[in-house]
């Protein structure tokens, strides 16, 4: 039902004064709204990466790799990832036999989060950024072989720690993330109280 219709049936349902209590306790849910993700860092960008098995390679990838590959992003929103690539963004892809099965962007100097909320800014900092694995193709371990691989790129670009934001339900990328190194440094906190929105970034990154 769309939410005229809810709406609607909640007026009759309920009558007045219950329905706009109950629209006010959805509004507010819309306009107090706290977040955060956790904010990882890599400082050792010396280890090589791991051994590849024979049917996964890794590769530094440019647009018509992707969109030959159909990652997704570059079949909807073209005009977005060719921004990502004038704009420095280093794309590295890992296939399972022929398949593109994984996407990780590093970015250089900063760390983009989500839409609105200010990147991490600093010297020598590179950003784990967008990192994708496609579902059919996940427990082949691509997120491990492309941080692997990540950290050699960050080196020869002459950063100095890799950054990475993920949200704190998601346990399998944590995982992934601490076992190739990176530590929890803090979090990014966000906050909307209505409509004016501030952040909150850790200050030692």
């Amino acid at each position: 039902m769309n939410p005229i219709g809810r709406l609607a049936r909640e007026l009759r349902e309920a009558g007045p004064g219950p329905t706009a209590n109950k629209v006010l306790r959805r509004l507010k849910r819309t306009v107090y709204r706290y977040e955060y993700l956790r904010l990882v860092r890599a400082s050792d960008l010396t280890p090589a990466p791991e051994p590849l098995p024979h049917n996964l390679r890794v590769e530094m990838v440019d647009f018509d790799a992707l969109e030959e590959g159909r990652y997704f992003k570059a079949i909807e929103t073209p005009a977005e990832v060719r921004a990502r690539f004038a704009r420095g963004y280093k794309c590295i892809a890992v296939y399972v036999g022929d398949e593109l099965a994984h996407v990780s962007w590093l970015t250089v100097g900063h760390l983009p989060i989500d839409p609105g909320i200010p990147d991490l800014v600093g010297d020598g900092i590179g950003g784990a950024f967008d990192v994708f694995t496609r579902r059919d193709l996940r427990g082949n371990r691509c997120l491990s072989h492309a941080l692997g691989h990540m950290k050699v790129a960050a080196r020869e670009l002459g950063l100095t720690r890799l950054l990475a934001v993920i949200h704190p339900d998601n346990a399998p990328s944590l995982h992934v993330f601490g076992k190739m190194g990176f530590e929890v440094i803090g979090d990014v906190e966000y906050r909307r109280v209505l409509f004016s929105e501030s952040f909150d970034h850790p200050d030692a990154i």
